[in-house]
This record gives C-alpha cells, sequence and structure tokens, in this order.
C-alpha cells in the first residue's frame, strides 16, 4: 500500500518535472559565459574565479580564528582550538597559492609552445 502510495507520487514528480523542464531546455540557448574557445584561456578565467572565491573565503577565514583567538580569553582548550583552526587556514591559503602558482606555469608553458 504505502510502497504504490511512494511510486505513483514518485511518477507524478518526475513527469511534472520532465514537462516543466523540457520546454525549457528546448527553448534556451546555450551561450558561452566565458566568451573564449581556447582552453587555457577558459582554464585561467576558472583559476581567477577561484582564486577570487578562494581569497574571499581566507578572510572570512581569518576573521573567524581571529574571533576564536578572541573567545578563548586565556582557556587552553578553546586556544587549542584557535590555533588549530589558524594553522587550517594557513594550509589552505598555501594551497590556494600554490594552485594558483602551478596553474600560471601551465598556462604560461602551453601559451608558449603554441
Amino acid at each position: 500500500m504505502i510502497n504504490k502510495i511512494l511510486i505513483r507520487k514518485s511518477f507524478v514528480f518526475i513527469t511534472s518535472f520532465l514537462f516543466i523542464i523540457i520546454p525549457i531546455i528546448s527553448f534556451a540557448q546555450l551561450v558561452n559565459p566565458l566568451k573564449d574557445t581556447s582552453i587555457t584561456k577558459i582554464v585561467a578565467q576558472l583559476m581567477k574565479i577561484v582564486i577570487d572565491v578562494g581569497s574571499v573565503v581566507a578572510v572570512l577565514a581569518f576573521i573567524y580564528v581571529g574571533y576564536l583567538f578572541v573567545e578563548a580569553r586565556g582557556n587552553s582548550g578553546k586556544l587549542d582550538k584557535a590555533k588549530e583552526n589558524l594553522w587550517y587556514t594557513v594550509i589552505g591559503v598555501a594551497i590556494l597559492l600554490g594552485a594558483s602558482i602551478i596553474a600560471n606555469t601551465i598556462t604560461t608553458t602551453v601559451t608558449n609552445i603554441k
């Protein structure tokens, strides 16, 4: 009984979803948002987006770690948690910078080969 109701609801949901989505997809025009066809330019633009978002996240993480240090007020357990989060933030920023350097090096190398 429950399975039949669940199957019926699933069927209704899937068919209504398809009746809504298929016309949208068929009338939509696919446009390249990056405006480039070269893979090196696309990778460079994607890395720029990742670095921009990662930079904002890194700043917010440093602000949060600072808040944790202020909130600790000498409590050794909370200070250890704040120090641990600081290390995680520094490691994340190092990974972000390393990825940026590697991507720029690869992009420059591929561009110079052409």
